[in-house]
């Protein structure tokens, strides 16, 4: 989808706006007995964060500029992608991001292999058949 897409939610949560790019995301977990493990795979393709509109407020202006060039910094330049995996585990009363590995996914994404924003266990979903009526 369209990054632009998710501006009020990028507004709200972390004070910027996307001007470009491509979004794509993967999520793969299993839970059992209360407890849960799994990841999130988020991917940006072509992403710009600073946008000129953003000059009018001073504050805003610097902090996009900022992430603008962490992100140029830390995303993979042979594919022009920025990604990440979030791995995750826990109870549904105490979760448990893996704040540390989300920070070495950023940089492996970067200098090693581009993350794809695909599901790493897919396996093939039978085909169903329409029911038949009677």
């Amino acid at each position: 989808m369209p990054v632009v897409k998710l501006n009020d939610f990028a507004q709200a949560h972390g004070g910027f706006t996307f001007k470009e790019g491509t979004f794509k995301m993967a999520m793969e977990a299993s839970a059992r007995e209360g407890a849960y493990q799994g990841y999130v795979e988020p991917v940006v393709d072509h992403m710009v964060i600073f946008n000129e509109r953003s000059a009018q407020n001073p504050g805003k202006f610097v902090w996009e500029a900022i992430l603008g060039a962490l992100t140029e910094i830390v995303r993979n330049h042979p594919k022009d992608r920025f990604g990440t995996k979030v791995p995750f585990s826990g109870t549904f009363e105490n979760p448990h991001p893996d704040i540390f590995a989300t920070i070495f996914n950023a940089l492996r994404n970067s200098f090693v292999k581009a993350f794809e924003g695909k599901v790493e266990n897919w396996k093939q979903v039978p085909k169903v058949e329409p029911e038949k009526k009677q």
